[in-house]
């Protein structure tokens, strides 16, 4: 996350807003887990389980859209 989603103020990576005061701890947990669930899909691509990197990259989605997951499930798509 680059900037506040209240107030668009950058992100200094601190669980507050410095200008704000937003609680964004919620928001940057998701943020970490939607990272490890795309970094868990690559792996499992890379190993050759396209069937467990859905699964994690469907699992990222949920958590963040972004153009790389939906790039690399419709490559799973196309490999199954």
């Amino acid at each position: 996350m680059e900037r506040c989603p209240n107030c668009r103020a950058r992100v200094s990576g601190q669980p507050e807003c410095r200008r704000c005061g937003m609680d964004l701890r919620l928001l940057l947990t998701a943020e970490r887990a939607a990272d490890a669930h795309l970094r868990g899909a690559v792996a499992r691509l890379a190993s050759g389980d396209s069937a467990g990197a859905v699964a994690h990259l469907r699992a990222a989605r949920r958590l963040r859209r972004e153009p790389i997951s939906e790039r690399l499930l419709c490559v799973c798509a196309l490999t199954e």
